[in-house]
């Protein structure tokens, strides 16, 4: 798994979320991957007016399907 840092900065305060998994996946003995997930958090907040409170808002998910 792969972690996102997420900070913020408001009224000269810095807001830390952590430990947030952006990415994960699922590999078998050989290192293949079967498939993984990539998770965004907090798109479109305001920065610098309000925390980000660590929200996901887009999850994307790839999957292998052998023929």
């Amino acid at each position: 798994m792969t972690y996102a840092i997420n900070d913020s900065l408001t009224n000269g305060i810095r807001y830390y979320i952590t430990n947030k998994v952006k990415h994960t996946e699922t590999d078998d003995a050989q290192g293949h991957v079967w498939s993984c997930q990539d998770t965004t958090y907090d798109e479109g907040s305001s920065a610098g007016t309000s925390p980000s409170v660590g929200l996901p808002t887009t999850y994307t998910t790839y999957y292998y399907s052998p023929s």
